[in-house]
């Protein structure tokens, strides 16, 4: 390994054992990387065992991204001396219909197979697909994504925290318009001008606002009372 470092000119420097914090720019970039496919991996609803697949996308994507290290250029850029292509990026985790080859199927069988996407092949324009059914991973340019199904997740989740989604739950109850006045509110005051308006009806059962606007001026005796306050 020294002689090919060697012919190559190439100076080989190693760190102590047990001190990362001497590889600093390779353990930071390790701490983004991974960061990034456990948050893939979290909304796709995929296991852990795709680790390898969601740090290798996160890569790639990093690579055609700008970053502090190139001036106003990416890093595919800088490389290969051209803009990267982005419209071939899809979803990672959603739904991918692959074209099934007719050499591989018979007259009857379904002509596309549904797979979930995982990854890029980095040498070619083409994607890495994990079929559920067999739990296989395909290599395929011929196929048509639905960005918005996740095959990964479990019927009616979402990508939101558990805890906002459940914030309907402790919602106050609506009350029913069938309880009693009294339950509700004893009186009802509207200060506008200086003037306290107290709605009743004529069994002398206090009505909020709500119920005057229902049931109609007609069958409550509004009074209205000078606010007294100075």
């Amino acid at each position: 390994m020294n002689e090919y470092l060697d012919r190559h000119g190439i100076e080989l420097q190693t760190t102590g054992r047990y001190a990362p914090e001497q590889n600093g720019v390779s353990e930071r970039l390790n701490r983004t990387l991974l960061g990034r496919a456990r948050s893939m991996l979290h909304d796709a609803g995929l296991g852990k065992e795709f680790w390898a697949e969601a740090v290798a996308t996160a890569n790639y994507l990093k690579n055609l991204s700008p970053t502090k290290a190139v001036k106003n250029s990416t890093p595919h850029e800088a490389w290969h001396k051209e803009k990267p292509d982005l419209g071939h990026l899809r979803t990672f985790g959603c739904a991918a219909y692959m074209h099934e080859p007719k050499e591989l199927r018979t007259k009857f069988d379904w002509t596309t197979k549904r797979c979930i996407l995982v990854g890029y092949e980095l040498t070619t324009t083409q994607y890495r697909l994990w079929c559920p059914e067999n739990r296989r991973i395909y290599v395929s340019r011929d196929v048509d994504f639905i960005e918005t199904e996740r095959p990964g997740r479990p019927a009616g989740s979402a990508s939101m925290p558990q805890e906002q989604q459940e914030v309907g739950d402790h919602l106050p109850p609506i009350l029913d318009d069938a309880q009693s006045d009294l339950e509700e509110l004893e009186d009802e005051r509207d200060e506008r001008d200086g003037e306290v308006i107290v709605v009743r009806s004529p069994a002398n059962s206090t009505k909020t606002k709500s119920h005057l606007l229902n049931e109609g001026a007609s069958d409550l005796e509004v009074s209205t009372k000078t606010n007294s306050r100075h």
